[in-house]
C-alpha cells in the first residue's frame, strides 16, 4: 500500500466517523449526558472502522484539497445531524403530555434539570420522559435507529449529500404527526382539568366564603395522575407505534439526502 493509498483510507475513515459522530452527539440515548464523551468517541471510532470494512462504504477516490476537506467534514456532519433530530422527535409526544398536564394541575413550578434534553423539566414531564425512554429501550429502539442509520452508506456515499425541499417535507410531516399525538394524549385530561376549573369557579361564586385552595390544587392533582393512570396504557401502545414508524420517515430522511432524490 502507498503513501496516498493510507492516505485516502484514513480520510476516508475520518469521514465516517465524522458522520457517525455528529449522529451520536444529537440522537436520542446515544447523545445523553450520562453517557461519557471518552466512551462515545471510543465507540465512534470502533463503528467507523467496522462500517469503514463493509461493502457499502466506498473509499475516496483522489485526495481532496483542504478547503474541499472541510466541505466533506461539513457534509458527513449535516447527514449525521439531520438524521438524529428527525429520530429525536420521537419524544415531543410524552414531552407534550407532561409539559400542558404539569401546566394546568398546578405541578409547573415543580421543575428540575433533565442533563439529555439540558433544559428544566416539570417533575410530571420527567416522569413521563423516562417512561418513554424505558419503552424505547424494551423495543429495542436504539437498535432500530442505529439500523437505520448505517443504511445511510447505502444512498449516501461519503461527500455526496443533495439536500433539497423533500427533507423539509419529511421533518414537516414527522413533526406533524408526533404534535398531534402529544395533542391527543393530552387532550382528554386536559378537559377534565378544564372541567374542575369551571367547576371551581362556579363553587366560588356560589360559596364565596367556601376556601377553595384548599382543595383545588390538591382535586387538580388527583385527576391528573388519575388520568395518566387510566390512559397510560393507550399512550404506551400508540408510543410503541410511533417508534416503529418512524423508521421509514428515517428511510425518507436518507433518500431524500441521497443523489436520487435532488
Amino acid at each position: 500500500m502507498t503513501n496516498s493509498e493510507l492516505n485516502l483510507h484514513i480520510i476516508s475513515w475520518i469521514l465516517v466517523s465524522t458522520r457517525i459522530g455528529a449522529f451520536f452527539i444529537n440522537a436520542p440515548i446515544f447523545g445523553s449526558a450520562a453517557i461519557p464523551p471518552n466512551l462515545k468517541g471510543y465507540f465512534t471510532a470502533i463503528l467507523a472502522y467496522f462500517i469503514y470494512q463493509s461493502p457499502q462504504v466506498h473509499m475516496l477516490e483522489q485526495m481532496p484539497q483542504m478547503w474541499d476537506l472541510m466541505m466533506l467534514l461539513i457534509k458527513e456532519t449535516t447527514v449525521g445531524v439531520v438524521i438524529a433530530m428527525l429520530t429525536h422527535l420521537i419524544y415531543v409526544p410524552m414531552q407534550i403530555v407532561g409539559e400542558q398536564i404539569g401546566q394546568s394541575s398546578g405541578l409547573g413550578q415543580a421543575q428540575i434539570f433533565n442533563p439529555d434534553e439540558e433544559y428544566d423539566f416539570t417533575v410530571l414531564e420527567q416522569i413521563i420522559y423516562t417512561v418513554a425512554i424505558l419503552i424505547f429501550l424494551g423495543l429495542n429502539g436504539h437498535h432500530l435507529i442505529l439500523n437505520a442509520f448505517i443504511k445511510s452508506y447505502d444512498y449516501i456515499p461519503l461527500g455526496e449529500i443533495a439536500l433539497s425541499g423533500y427533507v423539509l417535507k419529511v421533518f414537516i410531516a414527522y413533526f406533524t404527526k408526533t404534535f398531534y399525538l402529544g395533542i391527543a394524549f393530552a387532550a382528554p385530561i386536559l378537559g377534565c382539568l378544564l372541567i374542575v376549573s369551571i367547576g371551581m369557579g362556579l363553587l366560588s361564586k356560589s360559596v364565596p366564603q367556601m376556601n377553595l385552595l384548599i382543595i383545588d390544587l390538591p382535586l387538580r392533582v388527583l385527576i391528573a395522575f388519575l388520568g395518566i393512570l387510566f390512559a397510560l396504557p393507550i399512550m404506551i401502545m400508540l408510543f410503541k407505534k410511533l417508534i416503529f414508524n418512524t423508521m421509514p420517515y428515517v428511510e425518507k430522511i436518507i433518500f431524500a439526502m441521497s443523489k436520487g432524490a435532488s
